[in-house]
Formats: structure tokens, C-alpha cells, sequence
């Protein structure tokens, strides 16, 4: 990972709400990785709040089908142009 690069995650789901202790700490990441134990909506939308619209050079979502959508929205708002916007299991 590059020196300034930063990842908001958001596992939500029980089954990673240890994920920070069980891959990230081991992996020695934590400085690099900030975990957000709430909706990903709320974390996208507090992240613009925040002033990083069109800071970020990637996006994976990968979360409740339903509302790809509004990740999709909120993501476009996020990532800086010529960015990336990947999406799990969409074809």
C-alpha cells in the first residue's frame, strides 16, 4: 500500500464485526485501514460531509444488493475523475 493510502471499510454483517482484530491488526494495517461499524451509507455520506468528494482513487463495493445504487451515487461523489468504481456480483 502507498505511504498516504487510507481504506474505510464498513462490516457490517456479525460475522466481521472482529474483522479489525482478526485481519487487520495481524496484517500490521491499522494505521492504514479505518473501520466503520455502521451502515455504508451513513459512513459514504459522512465521508462527503467530511470534504473527501473527489479524493479517492478506488472503490470496491461489495454490500447489500438493494441499495448498489445509492453506494454507486455516493461513490461517484468520492472518487476523483479518472478513478475506478468496482461492483461485486453485478453483471
Amino acid at each position: 500500500m502507498l505511504v498516504r493510502s487510507q481504506v474505510p471499510a464498513c462490516p457490517v454483517q456479525a460475522l466481521h464485526t472482529h474483522f479489525e482484530e482478526r485481519v487487520i491488526v495481524p496484517a500490521g494495517v491499522e494505521d492504514k485501514i479505518t473501520v466503520h461499524l455502521q451502515m455504508c451509507i451513513k459512513t459514504l455520506d459522512e465521508l462527503i460531509a467530511a470534504g473527501e468528494a473527489g479524493t479517492y482513487d478506488f472503490v470496491f463495493i461489495d454490500a447489500d444488493k438493494r441499495n448498489y445504487d445509492r453506494y454507486y451515487e455516493k461513490s461517484l461523489e468520492l472518487v476523483r475523475q479518472g478513478g475506478i468504481i468496482a461492483i461485486d456480483n453485478v453483471l
